[in-house]
């Protein structure tokens, strides 16, 4: 079995963590950051949208390929990969303004929803 859908949302996914990669880097450049002394809020905020990021992705990922891996619907996998995506860019773009904001809201909230729904979508499958 392909894991074209899980596929499709990893190459996305992994497109954008190279851009958030690549913010810190450039955050870590314009304050001269190597390891150690004093960091910038802009270089902390972009460490801390590009860790977030990692923190909740790959999990995510590894639920949908299992959960296409076990023969889930093809539509709820794409409308789960499409969620996880748009709540990611969501929460990437909110994380650094200041609060309350709500696209920092939606992105985590969507995060959680799409961890949840494929708990959920995993738990009927084991169960049916």
């Amino acid at each position: 079995m392909k894991l074209t859908v899980t596929l499709a949302t990893a190459v996305v996914c992994v497109l954008f963590y190279l851009v958030l990669s690549l913010r810190v880097v450039s955050a870590r450049r314009a304050s001269r950051f190597a390891v150690t002394g004093p960091v910038s809020d802009v270089l902390t905020m972009r460490i801390r949208t590009h860790a977030n990021f990692a923190e909740y992705v790959p999990l995510a990922l590894l639920m949908l390929g299992l959960l296409e891996l076990a023969g889930a619907a093809h539509t709820a996998l794409v409308v789960l990969g499409a969620l996880l995506v748009a709540a990611r860019l969501l929460h990437a773009y909110g994380l650094p303004r200041p609060a309350p904001n709500p696209w920092r809201f939606l992105g985590t909230v969507g995060t959680f929803g799409v961890l949840l729904a494929e708990s959920v979508l995993a738990l009927q499958l084991l169960l049916a």
